[in-house]
């Protein structure tokens, strides 16, 4: 994948997690792709002719009675765009629409509904056929911020983690999450407070795989795109009807697609998503948002001094102010994510920070107000990237200049 594609699928999911806002949660849906057979089973076999299918209906037909079976199951149809959103706000039943008739015409063809009903039955049950991976193709290929849903939501940052390699599955469901699964989590998906089951994103890593969009990395728990993926990816970008990141991307022929991993890393210097000021970007909300994003991923969700990890309230400083500085206005490197009275008094060139991280705070600060305001003087960045020194240095002489004034 080229870097244009990614940036501009990169902004994409940016845009599409900003139209839904709500939470990923643990029982988002089933943890791979084989219910898929089962609910278009249940409705061949139910034959309501307006082609539609309740819960009580799947229950008087076999269907699993625990309390989120449903829930799961159809959300393979109702999340992924193949029903009428106009026949009922209920989440207890559903009509197919054009495209999900289309595919169960399709299906119908091939199995009978009890084949579909007891398809986990089969020994190769993850195996779907290839025109249903393409239908569901089809639902990333034609997404738009009006019919994007919560589980579309959460498996297109799912494949943004694959593009970075970072999309992983517990190795055991039953053990905790470790810090490193915490922050990948928090990074590429909407988390409510709190949350410590994290074993769904396995789930959607499988439902990825099973669709043929993503594929396991070695002996790894983690996952990159396949090739479809890939392809699925370039026409989803292409076909998106939205505004998206503009052609003129800062790329480095020299460089291989490895850079777009590794420029997170301590010591790598990071290529701005464009050389200049972009009308599209830079002087939009998302633009801003892409930034503030770039920063979260790399300071882990939390502040760069406190370690606060209320997402809602960190802000993304620049370091040199926006207005200063057209070339470096998303560049993380000229970043910090702050609590708010810190951003405020790093702002106002009240604190600033050393070339180890040390706080420095301004002599117009009286203890009483570094009491009132929560600062110590044994406060520091929590690390140092080396893309960051010039801009601390910059900030820090203006921050010295301030002082004798």
């Amino acid at each position: 994948m080229n870097k244009t594609t990614y940036f501009q699928f990169k902004d994409l999911v940016f845009r599409l997690r900003d139209k839904h806002t709500s939470y990923s949660q643990s029982n988002i849906t089933y943890r791979n792709g084989s219910k898929i057979m089962e609910i278009f089973g249940f409705i061949l076999k139910q034959g309501n002719q307006d082609n539609s299918l309740s819960k009580s209906e799947a229950l008087s037909l076999g269907m699993g009675r625990a309390p989120s079976y449903w829930a799961q199951v159809s959300r393979f149809v109702r999340e992924f765009n193949f029903v009428d959103k106009s026949f009922t706000d209920k989440t207890t039943e559903f009509k197919l629409n054009h495209n999900g008739i289309r595919l169960m015409n399709r299906i119908s063809n091939d199995f009978k509904s009890n084949q579909l009903i007891y398809w986990r039955n089969r020994s190769n049950s993850r195996d779907l056929p290839n025109y249903v991976k393409e239908s569901y193709h089809q639902i990333f290929i034609n997404i738009s911020l009006d019919n994007v849903t919560e589980v579309l939501k959460t498996c297109f940052c799912a494949l943004l983690a694959a593009c970075d390699k970072k999309l992983y599955k517990q190795i055991r469901e039953s053990d905790p999450s470790t810090l490193q699964e915490e922050s990948i989590a928090r990074t590429y998906f909407d988390l409510s407070p709190g949350t410590q089951d994290l074993k769904w994103i396995g789930w959607i890593a499988a439902i990825l795989e099973d669709l043929g969009l993503v594929k396991p990395i070695g002996d790894t728990n983690f996952f990159e795109l396949s090739n479809i993926g890939r392809q699925v990816i370039s026409k989803t970008v292409q076909n998106y009807k939205g505004e998206l990141l503009d052609n003129d991307i800062f790329i480095n022929d020299n460089e291989d697609d490895d850079e777009v991993e590794n420029s997170q890393k301590k010591g790598r210097q990071y290529s701005p998503p464009n050389k200049t000021e972009r009308k599209g970007l830079i002087t939009s909300r998302v633009g801003q948002g892409w930034f503030r994003q770039e920063l979260m991923k790399r300071w882990g969700n939390e502040c760069s001094v406190t370690n606060c990890s209320i997402s809602q309230i960190l802000i993304a400083s620049h370091i040199v102010p926006w207005s200063e500085s057209t070339e470096h206005r998303l560049n993380p490197g000229n970043g910090l994510l702050l609590s708010p009275n810190l951003d405020a008094l790093f702002d106002k060139y009240l604190i600033s920070f050393e070339e180890d991280g040390n706080i420095l705070i301004s002599n117009k600060i009286t203890a009483e107000d570094m009491q009132h305001l929560g600062i110590t003087q044994n406060m520091k960045l929590r690390f140092i990237y080396d893309d960051m020194m010039p801009f601390l240095e910059h900030h820090r002489e203006k921050f010295l200049k301030e002082q004798q004034i």
